[in-house]
């Protein structure tokens, strides 16, 4: 029989140590004294509490004090009648005259229940009143260490009943052992999660154009594009392998992820865990998305969420379910487009508002309900303007005193030929910017205000052609002006976004021209002109004809 108790105390810490997540036991049997448990955890905020289920006296395995063993099992102070009543009518059927021992023999044979046997206790069990007296807790950390002291020998259920919901840290799983002096240390690994932006290379656009934006995949913190332009955005989350995953009955992810007012949502690309495509609905606990406005984004901003509800049973396109072994990655990509409330950039060493940020949620305590949560990072989204101003170049240099032409007629195009247009709509303000569908939809043709400005806002790095394409009467065309954008942005050490711009051109344009020929028309000065020579051939006609008449007459 003594035998016997020392294979179940041996047991019953094997599984605790497989419960727990991969604790490490340490402790030296200690005769008629009082003993204590040290969580070895650097991080603050957690409260750990012990409670005895069994009472006993503690001996050695044989010559190896490092296995103690609990003999002369009793009921201790750490569970109520009704807690003992639960445990015989669990798990001896309810047997009548049934004891502490009994119970305790039952553990050793049916190692598999360890888990349940803490989680009917200190979880459901708690509730209703399983457990009693706390035998000893220990809230504030000592140099990464949390002793839980003055333990009689025993053997112990010890919760973490911290409040951790929206910390990035979790609870760790119920701790179930033989006290002596033990040290336990839980694995209590959180996710991560992360954010990146793709950008493409433009059409026309350099290698240095594109240097320094993007990963080599087209991944990065920072982008550009053009407004109406449609692009993605990446989310992962990385869940950790050692996470304890037996020891959660079910594991909830939630993405927020938040957009500023110059980006709009369109729809989910992908979902994915470990490669494995996943589906929306409700079954198989897929994910479900919710958009959600102006929450957690700012002021008029969007914040949308993707919810699993529980990565432990979600079920792929395929049929295929995730292998958690080694922990999981989950990626969402989705596509969005700046609108035209973005930001727009023109001066190099500028900063951009149009970002969008994301947290992760996720199940942080095995032994009930409750959210951790940890942010990730920022990423930034450029677009630019080009300023243009028509004027009539009727002034000098001197003077400065071109004036401005209103109502001339300009296009963008995306070729040289200015066969490819790039399609624009007027603003409120005034502004022209490219049109979402450029495949089919209507551009309309920029026209020069009052003061002789249309600006293009909202515009991708790369070369573009801007043509005059209505002169007024009177004025020549201009040829068509070249005007290249080229953008190198990236986050700085404080994580803010920049740009360089100094490698482009034209993206400041005053549009001069000189009016036509002035030529002579009839019913001005060139027509006195002639009236004067027509009077002067007659009149010298007429003195001709006089002058021959005089001498006819002196002929005669």
């Amino acid at each position: 029989m003594k035998k016997f108790y020392r294979a179940l105390t041996a047991l019953i810490a094997a599984v605790a140590m497989l419960f727990a997540g991969g604790v490490v036991f340490a402790g030296t049997a200690m005769a008629d004294a009082k003993y204590s448990i040290t969580i070895e955890n650097e991080k603050t905020g957690h409260s750990y509490k012990a409670y005895q289920i069994f009472s006993g006296t503690l001996g050695g395995n044989g010559s190896d004090d490092a296995n103690p063993s609990l003999g002369n099992i009793q009921w201790g102070s750490g569970i109520t009648e009704a807690g003992r009543t639960a445990l015989i009518a669990k798990y001896l059927n309810g047997a009548e005259g049934k004891t502490a021992k009994d119970v305790a023999d039952y553990l050793a044979a049916n190692k598999g229940v360890v888990r349940e046997f803490a989680e009917l206790i200190g979880g459901k069990g708690n509730a209703a009143g399983y457990l009693g007296t706390v035998a000893g807790e220990a809230t504030v950390p000592s140099d990464g260490k949390y002793v839980i002291s003055g333990l009689s020998a025993g053997y112990y259920l010890v919760k973490d009943d911290s409040n951790l919901a929206d910390q990035d840290d979790a609870n760790s799983a119920y701790i179930l052992d033989v006290v002596d002096n033990v040290t336990v240390k839980p694995k209590s690994e959180t996710p991560t999660v992360d954010k990146k932006v793709h950008d493409t290379k433009q059409d026309g656009a350099t290698s240095e154009q594109e240097e320094g934006n993007t990963g080599t995949d087209g991944w990065g913190e920072t982008a550009d594009h053009a407004i109406n332009q449609s692009f993605q955005f990446k989310l992962t989350a990385n869940l950790p392998a050692d996470n304890n995953w037996d020891a959660y009955p079910t594991y909830k992810v939630v993405f927020t992820d938040t957009m500023s007012t110059g980006i709009t949502f369109e729809n989910i690309a992908s979902v994915k865990v470990d490669g494995i495509a996943v589906s929306a609905g409700e079954a198989n606990n897929q994910y479900q998305k919710t958009i959600n406005d102006n929450t957690d984004a700012g002021a008029n901003g969007t914040s949308w969420t993707l919810t699993i509800n529980d990565i432990k049973s979600v079920t792929g396109e395929s049929g295929k379910k995730p292998d958690l072994t080694d922990g999981a990655t989950i990626e969402v990509i989705y596509n969005a487009h700046l609108n035209k409330d973005a930001q727009v950039t023109d001066t190099t060493g500028s900063a951009t508002t149009n970002k969008n940020g994301v947290s992760l949620q996720y199940s942080n305590n095995p032994n009930g309900d409750g959210l951790g949560k940890t942010e990730g990072p920022d990423v930034y989204v450029y677009t630019f303007k080009i300023a243009n101003t028509k004027m009539d170049g009727k002034g000098t240099e001197d003077t400065g005193d071109d004036t401005a032409l209103a109502n001339v007629g300009f296009r963008l195009y995306s070729d040289k030929d200015a066969t490819q247009e790039i399609k624009l709509s007027k603003n409120t303000d005034g502004t022209y910017s490219p049109i979402a569908d450029q495949a089919n939809g209507e551009g309309v043709e920029m026209k020069s205000g009052s003061d002789g400005t249309f600006d293009i806002v909202g515009l991708d790095a790369g070369t573009y052609y801007l043509k005059e394409t209505s002169p007024l009467p009177g004025y020549d065309g201009l040829p068509t002006r070249t005007i290249t954008i080229v953008a190198k942005h990236k986050l700085n050490p404080d994580k803010t976004p920049t740009v360089d711009l100094t490698g482009s051109s034209n993206m400041s344009n005053k549009l001069v021209n000189q009016p036509g020929s002035s030529l002579p028309s009839t019913g001005g000065m060139g027509t006195m002109i002639l009236y004067a020579a027509g009077i002067a051939v007659v009149v010298f006609a007429g003195l001709g004809l006089a002058v021959t008449l005089r001498k006819r007459q002196s002929r005669r």
